[in-house]
C-alpha cells in the first residue's frame, strides 16, 4: 500500500493484520510503525477480477484465511489457477525456497 498514513493509523489503533486484494501478485509484507506496533499485510491476486483485468502469464490467485480462536494463530492458504478454465490448486511459494509450502 502506498498510503502509509492509513497504515500508521491502523498500527497505532492496534490492528495487526491487513488484507489487500486485487493486486495481481501474491505478497507477504510487514509494515512496522515502531518497535512494538506494526501490521502483517496479506495480499492476493485476481480471484474476482473481470476477464478484461486479468493479466496473462500470471496465475489467478486467492488466499483462504483460517483463525484458531484458542491460540490466535492465523493460517493463510494460497491457491492458484493457471488457466482461465482450469482447476484451483495449492500455490506453494512460501517458506524455504527449495521446499516451499502453500501456507
Amino acid at each position: 500500500m502506498k498510503n502509509t498514513a492509513f497504515l500508521e493509523q491502523l498500527a497505532v489503533n492496534d490492528f495487526q493484520v491487513g488484507i489487500h486484494g486485487h493486486i495481481h501478485e501474491a505478497k507477504d509484507e510487514n509494515f512496522q510503525y515502531d518497535a512494538r506496533r506494526g501490521l502483517k499485510i496479506i495480499a492476493a491476486g485476481t480471484f474476482g477480477a473481470p476477464a478484461k483485468e486479468q493479466v496473462t502469464g500470471i496465475p489467478l490467485q486467492y488466499n483462504l484465511l483460517t483463525l484458531d480462536p484458542e491460540s490466535g494463530v492465523m493460517t493463510v492458504e494460497t491457491r492458484k489457477k493457471e488457466k482461465a478454465d482450469g482447476a484451483w490448486s495449492a500455490d506453494a511459494r512460501w517458506g524455504d525456497k527449495n521446499n516451499p509450502v502453500p501456507r
